[in-house]
């Protein structure tokens, strides 16, 4: 019931909203034009799986059974049961789908005190676990990143080193790479994107865990090749993503929503590097395999964009204009705001262009 519990607190609508950082919506980011910038968000095709392995493999880790029903180590300290337990979840469940995340967090680091005491790491860690996602969430990032090093921490202790603990070191870093490049530690977040790559490369995984392995190396490689385009380091974040979007052909398939994403993110980054024809041709073959799939109306609005922009650096303006057009047309039917911005910034540079 707990593990029932648990993993419907992370399947709600509202709680979705909260534990993903940034909600899933590919293609948002735009090519480059002169010194200017038609901006997106800056939104990763796969930031959507990633936050929910950490509730299904810790309850793999304890199988969300406390099996240690234990008692206080201190006299002052009460034994916490399983019924407690459930309670104390389906309150927190209560507090976030209301949107009263301060009550959650308050409830939450006084549960962890208690867990502490009784030295239950299992617990513990579900509870750090759960503030971590919160408080980056609510964008507290020296908060998120105390309880994700204190995650660490717990998970290099001496112990067994299983499959599950290694799958959750590689997680936490993950988490805290993204941490640590918000908050603008380059140094620190390439760090931890290459140790992610590593471990990962290094772990002994079996057929069971091919899915789990996939996904985030989708995962991290994603995100590193968008931490060096941010950079300016072209050639490196071409060579990741190209390792991403041969991945995905071969997981997902070569007319799949995320290899839709990774051509327009190919698109961009030749379009940063001034391969304007190589670009064209990604952002071409993007808007193709969009057209036949059901996919985010945005992601479409956002390829439109980018081959409108690409044929304006080319001058060939009635065509730009075309894509810019459409792009603010699906933006309209759809009531995408962002996407009217960003389709009225393009036109803008057009005409812009025009009349230089």
């Amino acid at each position: 019931m707990l593990k029932k519990l648990a993993l419907g607190c992370y399947n709600s609508p509202l709680i979705k909203r909260l534990f993903l950082s940034r909600r899933y919506s590919p293609y948002k980011r735009y090519v480059p034009y002169k010194q200017s910038r038609v901006q997106g968000s800056r939104v990763s095709q796969y930031v959507t799986t990633i936050s929910f392995f950490w509730p299904i493999l810790l309850a793999e880790k304890m199988d969300w059974i406390p099996k240690i029903e234990y008692k206080d180590s201190g006299a002052d300290t009460p034994a916490v049961t399983s019924f407690q337990k459930l309670k104390l979840l389906e309150h927190i469940k209560n507090l976030l789908e209301s949107g009263r995340l301060d009550e959650a967090e308050s409830v939450l680091e006084q549960a962890l005190v208690v867990a502490r005491r009784s030295h239950n790491m299992d617990w513990t860690n579900i509870l750090l676990l759960i503030l971590a996602k919160l408080t980056y969430n609510k964008k507290e990032y020296k908060k998120a990143e105390r309880h994700y090093l204190e995650l660490n921490n717990n998970f290099n202790m001496p112990q067994e080193q299983t499959t599950v603990i290694k799958k959750l070191k590689i997680h936490t870093a993950y988490d805290l790479a993204k941490i640590y490049e918000v908050t603008s530690d380059f140094e620190k977040a390439e760090k931890l994107y290459k140790h992610c790559l590593a471990q990962i490369q290094v772990m002994n995984v079996g057929s069971e865990d091919y899915t789990w392995a996939t996904n985030v190396l989708e995962h991290v490689l994603d995100s590193y090749s968008l931490f060096l385009t941010d950079r300016s380091r072209y050639d490196e974040a071409l060579t990741y993503r190209n390792t991403v979007y041969s991945l995905v052909k071969v997981v997902h398939g070569e007319e799949s929503e995320k290899a839709c994403y990774c051509l327009n993110e190919l698109g961009r980054l030749h379009a940063f590097m001034g391969n304007d024809q190589t670009a064209m041709d990604y952002l071409a073959k993007a808007l193709r395999i969009g057209k036949k799939l059901p996919i985010n109306t945005s992601g479409l609005i956002a390829i439109y964009v980018n081959n409108g922009l690409l044929l304006m650096k080319k001058r060939i303006y009635a065509k730009a204009k075309e894509y810019c057009s459409e792009a603010k047309k699906q933006a309209r039917n759809s009531k995408d705001v962002e996407g009217i911005a960003q389709a009225d910034a393009c036109l803008r540079l057009i005409e812009q262009d025009m009349n230089a």
